[in-house]
């Protein structure tokens, strides 16, 4: 006599969990999603070490420690660097992993994608302010690490590069050709945040 099976094992082959599972297989194939995914995940170590940090401060906090003690502020720091700078290593991983799959030069990528992200988030006058204050959207560091990606690729494959001979070795061949797609993401994002700063009249970022 077969053993009737449970709630959980009938809810798990439910015609709900099949679509389900269909549907995560779909978008686990997805570039972007898969870009999203490694991306994130290449970020995991950075938020565990952030999150211990703060959950041992905050304990600390209530049974007494002082929060403007110099002990304080020297354990913490570790937190400021990882969780209060997460939007900056997001913005690095994702444009990393997405210039892998689109098979460009990633390291290029990256440093324009990090120029970006500062534009945005920084207010217009002080591109300082991100290492000043280590704010920054997690959210605005996906789009613009996807995107920046985007643009450049899009110039890439118009020939919108400086071509040099090719006597000219890699390494200043490949900085070249970087400048117009850097140059166009500048255009880009500078332009969108001073666009938004102009709106809101200095009061917003795109972050």
């Amino acid at each position: 006599m077969a053993k009737e099976k449970s709630a959980i094992e009938r809810f798990a082959e439910s015609k709900f969990m099949r679509k389900l599972q269909e549907g995560s297989q779909k978008l686990a194939s997805n570039e972007i999603f898969s870009t999203i995914s490694g991306g994130m995940g290449a970020t995991m170590g950075l938020i565990m070490i952030g999150a211990v940090i703060q959950i041992v401060c905050a304990v600390g906090a209530m049974f007494g420690w002082d929060t403007s003690s110099a002990s304080y502020q020297a354990f913490y720091m570790p937190y400021k660097l990882t969780m209060g700078l997460m939007g900056f290593f997001m913005a690095f991983s994702m444009s990393w992993n997405f210039a892998k799959r689109k098979k460009m030069n990633q390291m290029q990528s990256v440093i324009t994608a990090l120029v970006s992200y500062i534009l945005v988030v920084s207010p217009p006058v002080s591109a300082s302010t991100l290492a000043a204050d280590g704010t920054g959207g997690l959210f605005v560091a996906i789009i613009v690490g996807l995107c920046s990606v985007a643009i450049s690729k899009f110039v890439i494959d118009h020939d919108w590069t400086i071509k040099l001979p090719d006597a000219v070795p890699e390494g200043i061949a490949n900085s070249f050709n970087a400048i117009i797609p850097m140059g166009v993401n500048i255009i880009v994002w500078y332009g969108i945040s001073l666009i938004i700063s102009a709106v809101s009249g200095g009061t917003l970022t795109l972050a």
